[in-house]
């Protein structure tokens, strides 16, 4: 459970991702190449190419929904 006012990366949580998956490609290329993918824990994704596939796969669930 997370801490009220606490802060993490855009890619470590679950909103965040949500958030991602819905930005312009522009920008999340950019916000890409000027970001570190930090590891949390043992499953989080810190690849690239990796996050972009779990992102995709956020907009394909709510679209079958």
């Amino acid at each position: 459970m997370s801490k009220v006012g606490s802060r993490l990366p855009t890619h470590a949580t679950g909103l965040g991702k949500v958030s991602l998956a819905y930005v312009d490609q522009e920008e999340l290329d950019e916000w890409l190449d000027g970001v570190t993918l930090e590891r949390f824990t043992e499953n989080m994704v810190v690849d690239s190419a990796e996050l972009r596939g779990a992102l995709a796969r956020i907009v394909l669930t709510r679209r079958l929904l």
